[in-house]
């Protein structure tokens, strides 16, 4: 069994500390490693340490610029610190790298939605739902987003597809229920309102 694939298995299981150990080793004596960095890179992250793991994905990136990983990995860390702007140039590298990874897309559509770029977020909403449509929390997210632009009945149900996929989903009904609002519709909004408190 190689390092690489024990230090992989260590982060599995959630073991930073082993994991850094052997994925350190691996680059002392292999400082170029892309697989090596890219997994310290994950398990800095998953660790909390956002610096270091940022600046190892950056490293990464130096050696191997089209690396699907590093980009996607980078344009979260980023997302999370409340970067999307620095983000969304490793989301665009992932999403051309990958273009069939559905996350790619999600990842993006929420920064860009985050930027208030509403309408490019609700085309990577609806190609990741093009490629896979049983996902209730991109669903929702795209009726958030339609909501934004004023496309009210559209937003409506895309948060209605989402609980047919999740019926207890509470954003959903929350989110329904805001929609129901501004349609003018406030007795389905309680009643909305009234089934997300019983699934919270």
């Amino acid at each position: 069994m190689s390092n690489l694939t024990t230090a992989q298995q260590a982060l599995s299981r959630g073991d930073w500390s082993a994991a850094r150990h052997l994925l350190q080793n691996i680059l002392r004596a292999e400082p170029r490693s892309t697989e090596g960095l890219y997994l310290l890179g994950v398990c800095e992250q998953a660790a909390g340490n956002a610096s270091t793991a940022e600046q190892t994905l950056r490293q990464l990136l130096l050696i191997e610029h089209g690396h699907f990983g590093g980009h996607y990995s980078l344009g979260l860390l980023l997302s999370a610190q409340g970067r999307d702007h620095e983000a969304l140039v490793h989301h665009d590298q992932a999403v051309a790298l990958q273009p069939q990874q559905i996350w790619a897309y999600v990842n993006r559509g929420n920064a860009r939605a985050r930027l208030k770029q509403y309408t490019t977020a609700i085309e990577d909403f609806q190609h990741a739902l093009e490629l896979q449509g049983n996902l209730p929390e991109v669903h929702t997210n795209l009726g958030n987003a339609l909501r934004e632009t004023g496309r009210l009945d559209e937003a409506l149900l895309a948060h209605e597809q989402a609980l047919r996929l999740r019926s207890n989903f509470t954003n959903a009904w929350v989110n329904r229920a805001g929609v129901l609002l501004a349609l003018k519709r406030p007795e389905d909004a309680l009643q909305s309102a009234e089934e997300a408190l019983k699934h919270t």
